[in-house]
């Protein structure tokens, strides 16, 4: 019956050995000097061609599907900011709107409390001024 092992010589080179009926064969002596070594010649290169992934056009609709939704999404967080900014510019333009009447009902005040009736009636009527008769009086239809 024979067996074969592998057994390793001082170049670590595997060697094939083959048992027959038990016996231990002797050990090979190493060799004298290195065998010269081979340039490789360059291989061909091979192209390996991969099967088609039958799940392709699975994967990239889904990655185009969220790619889709991540834009809509910021179109929409861009679209409420815009609103935001015109709805703050509403507020502001309320607000100055708010003070300019303020301001517009305090000069009507001060208009009328700087005219004084009692002094222009007085005026009027040194320079000959005075309230109409009744002939000067015409109806207005």
């Amino acid at each position: 019956m024979a067996v074969a092992a592998n057994l390793k010589t001082e170049r670590n080179a595997p060697v094939t050995v083959v048992y027959r009926d038990g016996a231990i064969p002797a050990q090979r002596p190493a060799p004298a000097r290195p065998s010269p070594r081979r340039k490789a010649q360059p291989q061909p290169s091979t192209r390996v061609r991969r099967a088609p992934d039958p799940k392709l056009k699975l994967k990239l609709a889904t990655i185009a599907l969220v790619m889709i939704s991540g834009i809509m999404a910021a179109a929409l967080l861009a679209g409420y900011a815009l609103v935001n900014s015109a709805h703050m510019d509403v507020n502001q333009m309320k607000q100055e709107n708010a003070q300019v009447q303020l301001r517009l009902e305090e000069l009507s005040t001060q208009i009328e409390q700087s005219v004084d009736f009692s002094a222009v009636r007085e005026a009027a009527l040194e320079r000959g001024m005075g309230y109409p008769t009744a002939e000067q009086v015409a109806p207005v239809d």
